[in-house]
C-alpha cells in the first residue's frame, strides 16, 4: 500500500517544479499587496507632512495637528506590521525549493527500504 504513494524518480523534478510554481503563484498576491502597503504608508506620511505645513501656516491649531499625526502614525504602524508579515511570507517562498526537493526525494524512496532490517 505504501508503494501507491511512492513517486516515480522520473517524475520527481516535474512534481518539484509544479508544486514550487503553484506555491509561488499563490504568494504573488502577497508581493502585490506589499507594494500597495508601501504606497499607503507613503500616502499617510504625506498627510502628516501636509498637516505639518498647515500647522506652520496657521491654518490648523496644534491639537488638530496632533490628532492628524497620531491617527496616521497608528495606521502606519499597522501597515508596517502587515509589511513585515508580507516580507516573512516572501522569505518562506524563496526557501521552499530545497525543502520541497528533500520531501520529493523522500517520497521517491518510500517503498525501497520498507523491509530492510539493520543488524547491529
Amino acid at each position: 500500500m505504501i508503494e501507491e504513494f511512492t513517486i516515480n524518480k522520473n517524475y520527481a523534478e516535474i512534481f518539484t517544479e509544479v508544486i514550487a510554481d503553484t506555491y509561488k503563484s499563490q504568494n504573488t498576491s502577497q508581493l502585490i499587496s506589499r507594494s500597495e502597503l508601501l504606497k499607503e504608508i507613503n500616502d499617510l506620511n504625506s498627510r502628516i507632512a501636509k498637516a505639518r505645513e498647515l500647522l506652520l501656516n496657521g491654518d490648523i491649531d496644534g491639537a488638530d495637528y496632533k490628532t492628524i499625526k497620531s491617527e496616521n502614525e497608528y495606521k502606519i504602524n499597522v501597515l508596517e506590521a502587515k509589511l513585515a508579515e508580507a516580507a516573512a511570507v516572501n522569505s518562506k517562498a524563496e526557501n521552499i525549493e530545497p525543502i520541497l526537493r528533500r520531501a520529493i526525494t523522500k517520497l521517491t524512496q518510500l517503498g525501497h527500504n520498507l523491509f530492510k532490517v539493520d543488524y547491529f
